[in-house]
């Protein structure tokens, strides 16, 4: 995820710096964005995996 996150502070600050054109820039960050959404959806699965394998902590009354 962090390689992600610096592939898309360097889109923009190739976009700030006139380095890219807009164009290339909006198509290079759409296919970031959705990279980044299927490494959020993996990390939810992951999570949600890993809490159904933990036993549940039963309360004594």
């Amino acid at each position: 995820m962090e390689s992600l996150l610096l592939d898309i502070a360097q889109l923009i600050e190739a976009e700030k710096a006139k380095t890219s054109t807009v164009s290339t820039f909006l198509q290079f960050l759409s296919g970031k964005e959705r990279e980044w959404d299927v490494l959020k959806l993996e990390r939810a699965r992951f999570y949600k995996e890993r809490s159904r394998q933990r036993p549940r902590a039963t309360r004594s009354a």
